[in-house]
């Protein structure tokens, strides 16, 4: 519909550092919801899988991570299908004590074209 997409989001993260190197790919569907072009929900699910090695002692470290990613924003129209966002979400699976990650929340800032 005008109001609702979704579909299938992705993306790869690569560290390297004097001390160790890291890649982290994460994959998974995603939903938005519109109200009237300005606010937005947005939902997405991504399943991250970590690979880090410590250059130091030569060990590596694998493992993988469930986040489920809800939240919403305002969209601000810049003319001819062009959009701006700012948005935030919070991961709900989010656990201290065992994520790969430093916190639940992530802001967001983008360019939506074409809506």
């Amino acid at each position: 519909t005008n109001n609702f997409e979704a579909g299938l989001a992705g993306n790869f993260s690569w560290n390297s550092s004097q001390y160790i190197s890291s890649t982290i790919f994460g994959v998974g569907p995603f939903a938005n919801y519109y109200f009237g072009r300005s606010v937005y929900l947005t939902s997405q699910f991504q399943q991250y899988f970590v690979n880090s090695k410590d250059k130091i002692s030569n060990q590596t470290y694998t493992t993988n991570e469930s986040a489920l990613n809800l939240g919403g924003g305002y969209m601000q129209n810049l003319g001819n299908g062009i959009y701006m966002q700012f948005g935030a979400t919070y991961n709900v699976l989010y656990d201290p004590k065992t994520s790969i990650f430093n916190g639940g929340f992530v802001p967001n800032v983008g360019i939506v074209v074409g809506l």
